[in-house]
């Protein structure tokens, strides 16, 4: 586990988590300023697209949990085998 995922799971043992939301994404629209990088998250069904968050971090945060998803997928794919994205699903990245 790279050291940046180790950091990002310690900081997670401090926080006591209730009755957070969850939400399912299935496309994605990223801003940015100065000093933030804003992601939101929508679910998107036919022509019907409705937002389901909004995640401000800042882009030192954002490069870090880069880092922390990458892991995730390596360890993902190493026990389920490789992710095909479909041509298609670029279409739900802006």
């Amino acid at each position: 586990m790279s050291e940046v995922r180790e950091n990002l799971e310690l900081e997670l043992d401090d926080v006591i988590i209730k009755d957070m939301p969850t939400y399912y994404a299935n496309y994605a629209v990223v801003n940015m300023s100065t000093y933030d990088l804003i992601i939101n998250f929508f679910m998107r069904i036919s022509d019907a697209t409705q937002e389901q968050a909004k995640v401000v971090m800042s882009p030192q945060y954002a490069k870090s949990l880069i880092e922390l998803l990458n892991s995730a997928l390596k360890d993902y794919e190493d026990t389920f085998g490789e992710i095909n994205i479909e041509p298609n699903t670029q279409e739900h990245m802006e």
